[in-house]
């Protein structure tokens, strides 16, 4: 092994003079390719904040593109016995066990992480520690999709890459290790510490020698029963990768043993141990986004040049290296062995060589690196583990419970604050996806730990403190919420009769059943509710989420479609109402029966049943259905518009003037108030704002006044821009059409483009005093105006409509 040692020593001084580059640094960036815990419901190419150990949103396309890898069949297989006599003993095991590696993360954070498998043990105390790791494979992205063009262009606005931190994190979830991980601790005392340290040797020779078979336990019994100074307090099993619950304190040593020896069969449907990520800053588009804009990646520190940028994407893939080539000096002979025989060193070499190449590229002043070929050497390297099983971990759910539900609650919060205007649809439109992941994860995670600590079949009810805290928290800003905003909707705003009306109801029942259940499960009550298996509520949802494109068209059918389409005074009651009822049916039937169906498979794992096998398929479709409802959700985003009343009485009466709506809004139509038949008989506009946040691309269109002269001919923005004020040029009296000279024009985002163009006849709207000339289909401005015969106020008899359209992601499956 001269070479791996003679590389790891030139490795290291290569790193050493990157660092003394990076002296200056308070903290300096962490290599790419952290090793996380997996819990259910992260999802692949979610952002995480290293920092605030946060889950964050997703920055790129869901089109399907991007390089997947499978995972494969098992790579690994590893038991290990310990004991525990002492603090050194103990951490030495913790470090033994640990089923992943917390190189690269935050001291605080590597702390957590460790005490996940903190057991606790006092002076007189002896601790048989037995654990057994198999690892599945990769599965994952081996290349990224493209970020989305709202990431980039995020990116190359001021202070971007602390706005997309905030957004996305920092690192993203590249992919995930399968497998499953089991923790046995045998807890022996005696009546002194100094009688332990006297303890048989026939005990720990019991333990080392016959352990880990069949008949292993039953002679660790009998050793133990023999011995004059020990005595057995409890046999604890800890699981990860497989639904078996945690702390299982019931088992003789014997039955311990026999479940350690077959957890292979138990554990053949592991589920992901632990989740790659990677940093955003080796992302090619990333990449292209920072230095094309040429300023620093972060505003916090201070200014940095574009190679001092590339300097540090070079300093993090030197670390990253440095820590696969540990994991080979870490391995096992045997693994070494494998990895040999991959010519695993060689690969290291070459993706060190690349490193030098652009770390030289960039002394000389370069700005062009392959940091996507150095990234590819490394992935392949990692690839070697993965394939070969050397990497493995594991985590306890309710480590990330906590910090899920702080970063979860403002979204709730905000999607479920009761409004006349349209934050919630806006709101839930961009967070959808943050959304549906915090549902899904919180559903299957907190309120399966809280089925597990209050049901009556387990013997441990209660035993943890901290975690029933976190489910009484999960139950007071998520369940209980949501119920409460379901019953204030409905109370105020019935549901409309609709063919689907049967469904609705009976998730409706569903939802307060669970509200009222809070966090214990019976099956008896919810088979009452949903049927057999819940198949009558999976149904139910299942229909509401397939016809619920057409269900928001119903939805919108009004009686008067002007109550519909703005009132003057901006009131749309008739309108927003009606959809929070809908969506929060959808939002917290989502939750609840993903709830109920993991604490389905929670019981019958508990009590040594087999759960469902259609199970995980009933979930993914329900998380299908409901990106499908999300999908169709945001569609309809485009027409739901707040509406605004902008007083323009002075605004025409004088030359050399601009009217123009406030802050985002676009115009939706003009009031003529007096019985004049000029621009000052105009004292009224009204602007609308959909879902955007701020307007971009303005510009002013000159020589309007040529083109509203009483010729029949069109004023018109330029393309993908709407209308947003006007200019009127000196004239006399209240001035004509033609004393618009120039037309503000704005979009919501950049690249906008519009579809279905049409043209509303106003030619009746301003003859008398007191009508409006307004685009009457929801969701459209006005593009364009044209002026017929004189050119007076009377003869506006046109106006040229368009509604924008916006990039959506696709949602559904």
């Amino acid at each position: 092994m001269l070479l791996p040692n003679a590389f790891s020593i030139s490795l290291k001084s290569k790193v050493t003079q990157l660092e003394r580059r990076s002296e200056v640094k308070a903290e300096v960036a962490i290599g790419a390719a952290l090793e996380m815990p997996y819990s259910q419901g992260i999802q692949l190419l979610q952002g995480i904040d290293t920092g605030s150990y946060k889950l964050k949103g997703n920055p790129f396309k869901l089109d399907g593109s991007g390089t997947k890898v499978e995972s494969k069949a098992v790579a690994s297989d590893i038991i290990q016995r310990d004991v525990v006599s002492n603090s050194q003993e103990y951490a030495a095991n913790l470090k033994a066990s640990a089923d992943f590696s917390f190189s690269g993360w935050k001291a605080s954070v590597q702390f957590n992480f460790a005490m996940e498998k903190d057991v606790k043990f006092v002076s007189n105390q002896q601790l048989f520690v037995a654990w057994r790791k198999i690892v599945n494979g990769y599965d994952g992205y081996e290349y990224p999709p493209p970020l989305t063009e709202y990431a980039k262009q995020m990116l190359q606005s001021d202070g971007g890459a602390d706005t997309f931190k905030q957004y996305f994190g920092d690192y993203y979830v590249k992919g995930c290790v399968n497998g499953a991980s089991m923790r046995m601790i045998v807890r022996t005392s005696g009546s002194s510490s100094s009688e332990k340290e006297s303890m048989d040797l026939s005990l720990k020779a019991a333990y080392n020698g016959a352990f880990m078979s069949v008949s292993g336990g039953a002679g660790f019994s009998q050793a133990l029963a023999s011995s004059q100074t020990m005595n057995l307090e409890s046999v604890e099993i800890y699981y990860s990768g497989q639904d078996r619950g945690s702390g299982v304190r019931s088992l003789s040593i014997a039955q311990a043993d026999q479940e350690l020896v077959n957890f292979a069969s138990i554990a053949k449907t592991g589920t992901p141990l632990y989740c790659l990520l990677e940093l955003y800053n080796t992302h090619p588009d990333y990449i292209q986004a920072i230095t094309s804009k040429g300023v620093p990646v972060a505003t916090t520190s201070p200014a940095k040049a574009i190679d001092d940028f590339l300097n540090d994407i070079l300093y993090t893939k030197m670390i990253q290296l440095q820590i696969i080539m540990q994991w080979y000096l870490d391995a096992s002979e045997s693994q070494q062995k494998v990895l040999d025989e991959a010519d695993f060193v060689s690969q290291v070499l070459l993706a060190n060589e690349a490193l030098e190449s652009s770390d030289r590229a960039v002394i000389s002043g370069s700005k062009h690196i392959d940091v996507l070929g150095i990234q590819l050497s490394i992935d392949n390297l990692e690839q070697v583990f993965f394939s070969n099983g050397i990497r493995d971990q594991v985590l306890s759910p309710t480590e990330v419970v906590g910090p899920l539900l702080d970063s979860y609650i403002p979204t709730l919060t905000n999607s479920l604050t009761l409004s006349s205007d349209t934050s919630l649809a806006v709101d839930t439109a961009f967070k959808v996806q943050d959304l549906a992941t915090s549902l899904d994860f919180l559903g299957q995670v907190a309120l399966n730990m809280g089925f597990s600590l209050q049901s009556q079949d387990h013997a441990t009810v209660g035993q943890d403190q901290n975690a029933l805290n976190l489910l009484k928290r999960f139950q007071a800003t998520t369940i209980q919420p949501i119920g409460a905003f379901l019953d204030r909707s409905i109370a105020s705003n019935p549901f409309p009769q609709t063919s689907v009306t049967k469904d609705v109801n009976l998730l409706r029942t569903l939802n307060s059943t669970v509200v009222s259940a809070k966090g214990s499960y019976s099956d008896t009550i919810f088979t009452t509710v949903c049927g057999a298996k819940l198949i009558d509520c999976i149904n139910a949802f299942k229909n509401l989420c397939g016809t619920s494109s057409a269900l928001f068209d119903t939805i919108r059918t009004p009686s008067y479609s002007s109550h519909w389409v703005w009132q003057s005074n901006g009131e749309r009651k008739v309108l927003i109402p009606q959809f929070n009822p809908y969506v929060a049916i959808m939002l917290s039937s989502y939750v609840n029966l993903i709830w109920v169906i993991g604490a389905q498979d929670r019981k019958a794992n508990l009590n040594s049943q087999a759960p469902s096998t259609a199970s995980s398929e009933i979930k993914k479709m329900l998380e299908c259905a409901f990106r499908s409802f999300m999908d169709s959700y945001q569609r309809k985003f485009s027409e739901i518009i707040t509406y605004y009343n902008n007083n323009w009485t002075f605004c025409f009466d004088k030359g050399n003037s601009w009217c123009e709506l406030d802050s985002n809004q676009l115009l939706v139509g003009l009031k003529k108030t007096a019985n004049d038949n000029d621009l000052a008989s105009i004292d009224l506009a009204i602007g609308g704002v959909g879902p955007w946040t701020t307007l971009s691309g303005q510009a002013n269109c000159p020589s309007w006044g040529r083109d509203l002269d009483g010729k029949e001919s069109w004023a018109r923005c330029d393309q993908n821009l709407l209308i947003k004020g006007f200019f009127r040029e000196t004239g006399i009296g209240g001035g004509n059409l033609a004393s618009i000279a120039d037309g503000k024009c704005s979009s919501p985002t950049p690249g906008i483009s519009f579809e279905n163009c049409y043209e509303q006849d106003v030619v009746s709207s301003f003859d008398t005093t007191g009508n409006y000339g307004y685009c009457q289909r929801p969701g459209y401005f006005w593009f364009g105006l044209r002026a017929g015969y004189e050119g007076a106020v009377r003869d506006l008899d046109k106006i040229q409509c368009c509604k924008p359209t916006y990039a959506w992601q696709k949602l559904s499956c």
